[in-house]
């Protein structure tokens, strides 16, 4: 397993223990005392357990000691976790005084024998831990370990941007010389840089990719990564998929080949084919004949760890890659090792470091994770001692013995983080979002203080496994929200050898599988003919259940109910199951039993119709996924039982009406995507941070008034209509005191909302303005009193802190912290109400039918991004949007009345950034000489630019006279980054690429 997991599991152990000495039940269940003595056992082992770890690879003792004390510790995590569960489900059963099952549950006969029954099992576990300790016949000593704490200001950069790839300049020359050649003849020829895992193919391939010559060179440009699966019908899907920049599911072959060669057809264009392992000619033949079609001089660049790889691909020539030299190799170093990059002044450390850097014979994968680690050793001393000792055994002949080097160095949350990642595959494209819920699933996440909130606290494992070169940042499609992260090769393989039997992926080694192994995943995708592998029955005690390659199909069934069934029945221990696209109709009754649970994803899976009430009995579970079960007609009605819930996720399911009563109890809920219609007389929400709410279009308020209430003016009954969401007691507002984003779409009756004081983030589409302009008039108040109930219970609820009436009025002005804002605009709406939003950083402006767009800019001082997007009659930019003086970027998308922009924009001074799509009727632009970015996109009657003389970043796509007119410009040769293709259809659907998210801070 993976070293320092076993030390988390006794420290979760002691943890654990802990807490339940606390609890009242304990005494009644007289198990107290056997609590009590298990936690001194487990805590005198986990003493030794960190020297033990680290001298089980040379003492075949101890390391068969570890074993069977990793057994041990396993059981007894899982039988206090079981123990928690049931103390857990008495206090959510006890909410309910008059319910029968209670009054059976917790009679005196069934208290004693369950307490009877757990003391047994728990006096076993310590008796085999105390046989264990008692046969230690070797020394190992007590430690105590030191805390590692990331600098959390130190600048990180995920994106690779030449500036930061230090000695590939002439690597770089050469290949983009070669590509460029025009001497060869061939249609389509391939190029291969060869080189050892970690020298920075990828990087190089990147570097090339981006360069301004290649850029005017290729019409288009496409980028693959294949890794170990060389299949032909992939490989034409993903290249479409670039070509297209969105996501393609359930292509035929040949409609996939034909759309391909449509995109490709008389063009010139890069294709990037990384991380190839196929020398099979046959197969690349096959691609190549597909590829054809493109233009003469297009180009196939290929990366590649073996020569007869490129051989079998017929690469007209080979690079071959070599290491970094001792001057690139020392800054590379410089730059993980030392805060800043600076070098100490104690000359010593560069003395020490510059013989530790040429053990790593230029491999910058090496240099990198060596200079992570020693980042920590401040001291002389600690230099020095890493280098006479653990790194004077590594083998200069191989890397991997110096990434397990950083491995061993890592403090023991990262290293089982880091280890459960060997489940993915190679190559695979993991999103931090999702990865930090899987570790919370395990329980491998632990904040330092009560108010750290676990995925924060996860998000920073992430970072510094990102930092230390753990994970690095796969390649970015047009398709992705955000940046995805993916494990390189030789740490992938790292992760294998460190989980050991620990952790077993079907399809690469699965023949190690044993009741051992608690972390299963299957890296192919299970079709409707697959069985349970009977293997799969040995891991008895497995903890998790996962199909990160599973595929959709529209009509795939994998598993059948009784086939479900028997799956789930036979792992009670699951923490994670992940059973999405599997095609399930019915989830089985038997999910309740898995009492440990954390994670369940049914997502995709479209045939479900209603979720079985017995999976109100997982109350330990976090993460609820049912994205796209788009037949789901309703939740469990005691969905308030599940009271650990975090994420509940119903996106897509369009067939659900309602959500449940006592949805409101869900008080830990941080994320809820996706929110349909409330029908509860008694609703209450959770303290949410993110709300989203889509599609009502009957909703008119989110409280109804009590039925002894005055009677309202007509407006006022439109706030309080027939579709009743929340009622709400002596005509008080909800408390949202937590809430910082939401999302309000296909509202156009809603016409008041609650006034949100600490709201960040706040996006309305196809709803009506009204709302936001009374919210502001409900809330104009100087003082906090009964007239304004909202910010009187967010008074209550912080009232711990230091407050007076003016600061509390203050605080809780409607919005007032609002930082980013999207509207749907509609026509004819106040346009006044700008000037309150003094904060706002970001605005967004879209679907607005009138000629003029005269807002209340003057408040906007802070403004420092502006969208203007689907505007047809807008024919120039709002005057008063001079006022915006700390404006920063400017997107204007799809404006087709707009013919230029005004020459006052010039004194926009902090204007950076200017992003113009889809105005045809564009003609001209200003001498906007503070510009440093420009992209434009689809403007076919903008034939020229003026001399932008401070611009770095110059992009434009679908514009082929303007693009013929800069190639003669002598200024925008000089330009750093520089992209003109004459057509690109991928930049067609922008807004799918871009979205209208306001809060987004991309660009």
């Amino acid at each position: 397993m993976a070293e320092g997991a076993l030390i988390k599991i006794a420290e979760g152990i002691i943890g654990q223990l802990g807490k339940l000495a606390l609890q009242e039940i304990v005494l009644l269940w007289g198990v107290k005392d056997e609590l009590e003595k298990l936690k001194n056992t487990v805590s005198i082992i986990n003493a030794v357990l960190l020297d033990a770890e680290e001298q089980q690879a040379q003492s075949h003792a101890i390391k068969e000691w570890v074993a069977k004390l990793k057994d041990v510790l396993f059981e007894a995590d899982d039988l206090l976790d079981d123990f928690s569960t049931e103390v857990l489900r008495r206090e959510v059963m006890t909410k309910n005084k008059k319910a029968k099952e209670v009054r059976i549950f917790f009679s005196k006969s069934n208290q004693l024998a369950y307490g009877l029954k757990m003391g047994h099992k728990i006096k076993a576990i310590r008796e085999r831990l105390d046989a264990i300790a008692a046969d230690k016949k070797f020394h190992i000593e007590v430690r105590h370990r030191g805390t590692q704490v990331m600098d959390l200001m130190r600048e990180t950069d995920y994106f690779v941007r030449a500036e930061n790839v230090i000695g590939r300049e002439h690597d770089k020359k050469k290949i983009t010389e070669r590509l460029l050649d025009s001497n060869i003849e061939e249609n389509v020829s391939v190029y291969s840089i060869v080189g050892l895992g970690g020298l920075g193919k990828t990087t190089l391939a990147q570097l090339v990719f981006n360069d301004e010559e290649i850029q005017k060179e290729f019409e288009r440009k496409l980028w693959v990564c294949i890794s170990d699966d060389f299949d032909v019908k992939i490989i034409v899907k993903k290249i479409l998929e670039y070509a297209k920049g969105e996501k393609l599911e359930n292509l035929e072959r040949n409609a996939s080949i034909n759309d391909l060669q449509k995109e490709i057809d008389g063009k010139r264009f890069l294709l990037v084919l990384d991380d190839v392992w196929n020398d099979d000619s046959e197969k690349w033949d096959k691609l190549k004949e597909i590829l054809l079609v493109g233009a003469r001089g297009s180009r196939i660049l290929v990366t590649t760890r073996e020569e007869k790889v490129a051989e079998s691909s017929k690469t007209i020539e080979t690079y071959r890659l070599t290491g970094l030299n001792d001057e690139d190799s020392w800054s590379l170093f410089k730059q993980k090792a030392f805060k800043k990059g600076q070098e100490p002044e104690n000359s010593k450390f560069k003395e020490i470091g510059m013989e530790i850097v040429s053990k790593c014979k230029g491999v910058p994968l090496a240099i990198k994770t060596i200079g992570s680690l020693l980042y920590f050793k401040k001291s002389e001393e600690e230099w020095l001692s890493f280098k006479n000792n653990e790194f004077s055994k590594v083998n200069e002949t191989n890397i991997q013995p110096i990434l397990r080097l950083s491995y061993d160095h890592l403090p023991p949350h990262l290293k089982q983080c880091f280890a459960y990642c060997s489940l993915f595959s190679k190559d695979y494209e993991i999103e931090e979002e999702i990865l930090v819920k899987l570790w919370m699933a395990q329980g491998f996440i632990e904040p330092l203080g009560q108010n750290q909130c676990l995925e924060d606290v996860g998000n920073e494992y992430f970072r510094e496994l990102l930092w230390r070169s753990f994970f690095q940042v796969a390649k970015k499609y047009f398709w992705s929200i955000g940046p995805t992260f993916n494990i390189h090769d030789l740490m992938h393989d790292l992760a294998i050898l460190v989980v050991g039997q620990e952790s077993i992926t079907f399809g690469i080694n699965e023949k190690k599988m044993d009741e051992k192994t608690h972390h299963v995943s299957f890296g192919f995708n299970l079709g409707s003919s697959t069985q349970i592998p009977t293997l799969l029955f040995k891991a008895n005690r497995m903890r998790t259940f996962l199909l990160p390659c599973q595929k959709w199909y529209s009509n795939q069934m994998v598993w059948n109910e009784l086939t479900c069934d028997a799956f789930v029945s036979s792992f009670k221990f699951l923490r994670l199951l992940d059973l999405h696209r599997t095609g399930i109709r019915n989830v089985p009754h038997s999910i309740g039993k898995l009492k440990h649970l954390r994670y369940l994803d049914l997502s995709d899976n479209r045939h479900i119709k209603i979720l079985p009430n017995s999976v109100t009995r997982l109350q330990n579970l976090e993460t609820l996924d049912l994205f796209n079960c788009q037949e789901l007609i309703e939740l469990p009605k005691n969905i308030s039982k599940l009271v650990n819930l975090r994420h509940l996720n119903i996106d897509g399911c369009s067939s659900l009406t309602h959500m449940p009563r006592g949805f409101g109890q869900l008080t830990n809920l941080h994320s809820l995507a996706q929110y349909v219609s409330l029908v509860s007389e008694s609703f209450k929400l959770p303290p949410l941070e993110s709300l989203y709410i889509w599609n009502c279009p009957n909703l008119k308020g989110w409280w109804k008034r009590s039925s002894n209430s005055i009677e309202e003016d007509e407006d006022d009954a439109d706030n309080y209509g027939e579709i009743s969401m929340i009622t709400a007691k002596n005509n008080s507002l909800p408390s949202f005191s937590r809430l910082s984003i939401l999302g309000i779409s296909g509202c156009p009756k809603l016409s008041s909302m609650p006034l949100f004081p600490y709201l960040e983030m706040l996006d309305l589409d196809k709803s009506n303005l009204r709302l936001l302009e009374r919210t502001i008039s409900m809330g104009m108040i100087s003082t906090v009193s009964q007239e304004n109930p909202t910010a009187a219970a967010v008074a209550e609820s912080t009232s711990s802190a230091p407050s007076s009436s003016s600061i509390l009025a203050a605080s809780f002005t409607p919005l007032s912290k609002l930082k980013s804002l999207g509207i749907g605009m509609i026509e004819g709406s106040n346009d006044h109400f700008l000037q309150h939003f003094t904060a706002l950083e970001v605005l967004s402006l879209y679907n607005y039918n009138g000629d003029e767009m005269e807002l209340e800019w003057q408040g906007l001082r802070k403004l420092q991004r502006l969208r203007l997007y689907d505007h047809p009659k807008l024919a120039s930019l709002p005057v008063g949007l001079q006022q915006a003086t700390s404006l920063r970027n400017l997107h204007i998308w799809n404006c087709p009345s707009l013919t230029t922009l005004p020459e006052w924009i010039c004194e926009i001074i902090s204007l950076q950034s200017l992003y113009i799509f889809d105005c045809p009727n564009l003609t001209s632009l200003p001498a906007l000489t503070s510009l440093k970015t420009l992209e434009i996109r689809h403007c076919p009657n903008l034939t020229s630019l003026p001399a932008l003389t401070s611009l770095k970043t110059l992009e434009i796509r679908r514009c082929p006279i303007l693009v013929e007119s800069c190639k003669s410009q002598d200024w925008i040769a000089r330009i750093e980054n520089l992209n003109l293709e004459e057509d690109s259809e991928q930049t067609s659907s922008f807004t799918k690429i871009f979205g209208r998210c306001s809060g987004s801070t991309s660009q």
